[in-house]
């Protein structure tokens, strides 16, 4: 589907290093196609987000849920936002909202997982980042968290486990490396 194109182009142009490209061709798109200008709109701020521009991101994620303030994926983003700015308590009730209305949102169990963590509730924690890790494998992000997660719970032979199991999803990965 075309959606699933676009964001996988995303990911392409952004492992390449083209983040600046992928911004200028998803604004474009998103000016162009007004059916789907959302789509693009959020695509461009994961564009913005991996260059590092997160206020203008964040001033883009605000714009689209103004536009429609029942947008799942943007309310997702909005959460993290707060959970990057240290509001943590405050995303928590977002996230348990849009994961009680979207379940299968592996974006969303991982932010939660993610705020759960930070806010000292590691059982919680660990169970919405399992989640997000069954329904999204290649989330190498809520992998990350659930490893940080199994190593404050004393859960040693379980962490390194999904260390491995991080390696053989991004062999790369620096972070999974120096856990190993």
């Amino acid at each position: 589907d075309r959606e699933r194109a676009m964001r996988l182009l995303n990911g392409l142009y952004l492992q390449a290093g083209l983040a600046e490209d992928a911004l200028r061709i998803f604004d474009r798109a998103a000016a162009t196609l007004p059916k789907d200008r959302n789509r693009y709109r959020l695509l461009a701020v994961d564009a913005l987000i991996r260059l590092n521009r997160s206020a203008e991101a964040q001033g883009r994620n605000e714009a689209i849920l103004k536009e429609d303030p029942n947008q799942t994926d943007a309310l997702v983003r909005s959460a993290s936002f707060e959970i990057d700015r240290g509001q943590v308590m405050e995303s928590i009730p977002r996230l348990e909202r849009i994961v009680h209305l979207t379940p299968r949102n592996p974006a969303a169990l991982f932010n939660l997982g993610r705020a759960l963590a930070l806010a000292g509730k590691p059982g919680l924690a660990q169970h919405w980042l399992t989640e997000a890790v069954r329904l999204a494998p290649g989330l190498i992000e809520a992998r990350l968290e659930l490893i940080r997660v199994l190593f404050v719970t004393d859960q040693y032979g379980e962490a390194l486990a999904k260390i491995e199991a991080a390696l053989e999803v991004d062999p790369g990965n620096f972070e999974a490396g120096l856990m190993k």
